[in-house]
């Protein structure tokens, strides 16, 4: 069984359908249009993580679902995240707990409760919502491969969309390999260490080859072009 955590803020009404004022409820249709067909060909379920959860009924977030284009079918029958009144992620873990079947899973939004370098966690743009590089990573951690998909609807499928998911799926592991929070902090200052040991070698290196760090300086500065994505 694959799921997909759902919020709500960030991921339906984004700013983008706020200023157009799309709907009464602003939702915009093209995110919930993305993740209609990411379930369904991936067969996955959705769980609401948004706290609309909250105070809000299993009906009334269904209209919400229609609205945004989201199939309501795909709901899981224990449709929404435990109250705990705790950290969100914990509250994802006493799901997971009770479903004992799940393989694969996400939390799509902003991410509120969890770590930024959470394995499960895929962040949407608050402006944008759901976006081709939200779909491509989304797909990889439901272990699907969505290319065939992208090629489907017209998208140019470039080196940097199976680059993308393919280090999105060196990070994908069953929920039974789900790493404990810390060992994910344990794996950053890891990971943060050997920065740290390569930049001093770097720096090193750089002092006994002079010529070198004159390029090195001059290809540092130059400005960074930001990154265009199909789509």
């Amino acid at each position: 069984m694959k799921i997909l955590f759902l919020d709500f803020d960030s991921v339906i009404p984004t700013t983008r359908s706020r200023v157009a004022q799309l709907t009464p409820a602003e939702f915009g249709p093209t995110s919930g249009a993305f993740i209609t067909e990411l379930c369904q060909r991936a067969h996955a379920s959705i769980v609401i993580s948004s706290s609309w959860r909250e105070h809000r009924s299993r009906e009334e977030i269904t209209s919400f679902l229609i609205q945004a284009s989201i199939d309501p079918a795909l709901l899981h029958p224990d449709w929404c995240l435990p109250a705990l009144n705790e950290e969100r992620e914990k509250e994802v873990f006493s799901w997971l707990s009770e479903h004992s079947k799940t393989t694969y899973w996400l939390v799509l939004g902003g991410g509120v409760g969890f770590e930024a370098i959470h394995p499960h966690l895929v962040r949407t743009d608050c402006d944008r919502g759901s976006t081709y590089e939200t779909l491509i990573v989304a797909s990889a951690k439901l272990a699907f491969d969505p290319m065939p998909w992208l090629r489907e609807t017209g998208v140019k499928v470039t080196a940097k969309h199976t680059d993308l998911y393919h280090a999105a799926r060196q990070r994908v592991m069953p929920h039974s390999m789900t790493p404990t929070k810390e060992q994910l902090l344990r794996t950053e200052k890891m990971e943060r260490e050997r920065a740290e040991q390569a930049a001093t070698w770097t720096q090193e290196w750089l002092k006994q080859h002079p010529e070198a760090a004159k390029t090195f300086a001059a290809a540092s500065s130059k400005p960074k072009q930001p990154i265009s994505w199909a789509g």
